[in-house]
């Protein structure tokens, strides 16, 4: 019965529309376990309980890698159906969030580089975990295909822009293929300035969630259909505005995700409905935030 509750609580999430500009988000925030993520870690252990690969109350170790929010998910999963969760987190992430998964009782491996990398090479050394691995996993775009994106359909009559962040690629190439059939929308991948998925440019930057240091297998690339960049510094002047003029307060990449529609909004010489995604909430992301402080 938890489980049949929890998944009514994973979806459905609201959109809204920015006062000052024809930019519509939709709040991933209020998925149960905070994030766009919880759609991803219920999808990929779903498919892993359908096949037989996990079994419940088995203890079972998974073994994933994460920025944190497919973390939350996948920790809180664990507990309800009886797993073990092994993760690897890149070193620089969110100290509240590693906080959060250590009082799960999740066993936590920081890593200074892609933590894809060290989850393989873990893997490789413990083949009896189950890695579930949201870069690969075609769970991952599915279930942005089938829910996410069909949630933007029935909302619209017509979407001129989709833009998204590219981290595992998951969200951007299932909602892209799904807004692609319906509407012919154009979509937009939006990375950190001086990083380049094209021309392998991989360069440490501070906006959590994109720009991992590689391509994933799952992101369909012939999705994206041009890219924006987007700074760290112009990211944070956008967190400062929408706390201060629409009163949201927002996760990194889901302020990088609306300054890349603003950027894209202001190119255009006319009006066109543009549709982003904010994957979580502001509350992970306080000494980010610190830097630009607010009265």
């Amino acid at each position: 019965m938890l489980t049949k509750q929890i998944f009514k609580k994973i979806g459905n999430t609201p959109i809204i529309k920015l006062k000052n500009n024809d930019i519509y988000v939709k709040l991933e925030q209020f998925n149960f376990g905070g994030s766009i993520k919880s759609r991803v870690a219920y999808s990929m252990m779903q498919e892993a309980l359908k096949d037989g690969t996990l079994k419940r109350n088995s203890n079972q170790t998974i073994l994933e890698a994460s920025g944190g929010n497919t973390a939350i998910g996948l920790a809180i999963l664990c507990a309800i159906y009886g797993f073990n969760l092994k993760l690897v987190i890149p070193s620089s992430y969110s100290k509240k969030k590693i906080d959060e998964l250590g009082i799960y009782g999740v066993d936590v491996v920081l890593f200074d580089g892609p933590p894809a990398i060290k989850a393989r090479e873990i893997h490789k050394q413990h083949p009896e975990y189950i890695y579930l691995d949201q870069l690969s996993n075609k769970a991952n775009p599915k279930i942005h295909y089938y829910e996410t994106g069909q949630e933007i359909v029935r909302e619209f009559n017509h979407i001129d822009y989709f833009l998204a962040g590219i981290g595992s690629g998951g969200t951007i190439t299932g909602i892209g293929k799904r807004l692609k059939e319906e509407f012919g929308t154009h979509i937009v991948g939006i990375l950190p300035t001086g990083y380049s998925i094209k021309d392998k440019k991989f360069i440490k930057h501070k906006i959590q969630g994109i720009g991992i240091g590689m391509i994933p297998s799952i992101l369909d690339m012939n999705v994206v259909d041009s890219y924006i960049h987007v700074s760290y510094d112009e990211a944070m002047e956008v967190g400062k505005y929408l706390l201060k003029e629409e009163g949201l307060f927002l996760g990194l990449s889901s302020i990088t995700n609306i300054a890349g529609a603003i950027k894209l909004q202001q190119s255009l010489n006319k009006k066109q409905s543009i549709v982003t995604i904010s994957p979580d909430a502001g509350d992970s992301y306080i000494e980010n935030y610190k830097e630009y402080y607010y009265e």
